[in-house]
Formats: C-alpha cells, structure tokens, sequence
C-alpha cells in the first residue's frame, strides 16, 4: 500500500516521494522563470499574445495535466504529465525560435519609409539630441516635438500631424481648407507607426531576451519531462511486481537484485 504522503499523493516509499519532490521543485521554478519571462517581454513592448501563448505552454497546460494526479488512475496521470512536459520541451523550442526571428526581422524593417509612418517623428541625430524640445535647429531643418523625438523642420505648421503627441500643430497660424488640421483621420496612424517604432527600438533587448531564458527554461522542461517518467517507470514497475505476487514494494530505475528479493 502507498504509505508515503508527498503533495496530496500516496507513493510506496520514500524513493517514489523523493521523485515526486524533484517534478514538484522543477515545476515551482520553471513556474516562476516563465512568468518573470512573461513579464519582461510585456515591459519591454513585445506582443503579448507571443508571451501569453508562450506562458500557456510551458505552465497552464502541464498544470491541467497533473490535476488528475490527485484523484485519477495514477500511472495514466503520471504518463499524461510526461508527455506534457515533453511537448512543453518541443513547443518552447518553436516559439522561441520563431519568436526571435520576428524581432531580428523587425530590427530590420525600415519603419521610416514605409506606408503610414513615412514623414513622420523619428528619433533625433547628431547634434540635434541636443535641440530643446517644441523648437527649430539653427537652419530651421528640424525641429523638435514635445515627446523628444524630431521631424523634418518643413512639417511644423503643415497642417498635417507629424509628431506622435501632435506638438508640431500647436500654436500654428490658421489654415484653410485642405491643409486644415485632421488630427482624428490621423489618429490611427500616429498610434500605429508609434507603437511600431516602440516595439522596434525594444526589439534588439527582446531578442537577447529571449535567447537568454530559453537556455535555463528548456533545461528545467527537460528536467521535468525526465523525473515524471521515472515516477512513471516506478508506478509501472511496482504494478508488475504486485502483479507477479511480490507485494507492493516502491521502485526505483537502479534498484538491485538483492533488495527486488527482499
């Protein structure tokens, strides 16, 4: 009969128990790892349905897994929490992969020129970092909006919002007709090229975000998909020797002939 309680379960001695404790420490952790990763990710501008997709696979699934543990057939459960610990392994390896990929291609993508964000606020160079805010450089060819970023100096007063915060039409002398202010049909496209430009200038930190944690997330995965199948491979083996006539006796995968007679 199991006589060793270890979360809520009952294992025939304190080798299946000690099993148990790894899977558990293991889990706690990679709990803990992912939703610090998932955190970061967020901050750092990264989209969230990447990090929340990625969350789930390594911690929500393996968790509905084992909740049969506590109250199914306990060699079947055990299984099903190996084999989700094992696509959890395979899975994380995907989306980190694809992942990093995207954020590479994004350091890439010259944002400045296409569609919507073209004209508009891009970060300052040179010596205009230095320009203060909401005015020209010397030969009025930049000029500075109140956010911090810079715009071709020819956009102040156009008519047409350049910068993200739509400081460059402030204070701007009436105008008429088509050059009159539109800022709600621009609306959607200073959000969007503005967060563009966002999760472009985090993407390179994301990235080596990324490659980073997936070495000690895909460990801890692994760590975790071998011990269940050892619980597995000791509930198995037990079962066996409780089949054959030799009682229940806890096993292990290195048990030698002498206690197996015992």
């Amino acid at each position: 009969p199991r006589q060793v309680g270890v979360l809520g379960l009952k294992v025939a001695d304190a080798e299946e128990a000690a099993t148990v404790r790894k899977v558990s420490a293991a889990v706690l952790l990679l709990t803990a790892v992912l939703v610090l990763h998932f955190i970061v990710h967020v901050i750092e501008h990264g989209q969230f349905l990447h990090a929340f997709v990625h969350l789930a696979f390594g911690v929500l699934f393996p968790a509905l897994a084992i909740t049969p543990l506590l109250s199914g057939p306990l060699t079947r459960a055990a299984w099903g929490f190996h084999m989700w610990s094992a696509l959890s392994v395979l899975g994380h390896a995907l989306i980190a992969i694809l992942v990093t990929q995207q954020l590479w291609a994004l350091l890439e993508l010259e944002i400045v020129s296409a569609g919507r964000c073209q004209g508009l606020a891009t970060p300052c160079q040179g010596s205009d970092v230095d320009l203060e805010l909401l005015s020209f450089n010397g030969d009025r060819t930049t000029w500075r909006c109140q956010h911090g970023a810079c715009i071709d100096g020819s956009g102040r007063c156009d008519g047409l919002p350049n910068c993200f915060d739509e400081s460059d039409e402030w204070e701007c002398p009436a105008v008429i007709g088509e050059r009159r202010p539109n800022f709600a049909a621009m609306k959607e496209y200073l959000v969007d090229c503005h967060r563009q430009r966002e999760a472009q200038e985090h993407a390179g930190h994301l990235a080596w975000w990324w490659i980073i944690m997936s070495g000690p997330i895909e460990l801890l995965m692994i760590f975790t998909a071998y011990h269940s199948l050892e619980f597995y491979v000791q509930l198995r083996i037990r079962r066996l020797a409780t089949r054959a006539g030799a009682g229940s006796v806890g096993t292990v995968f290195e048990r030698n002939a002498d206690s197996i007679e015992g």
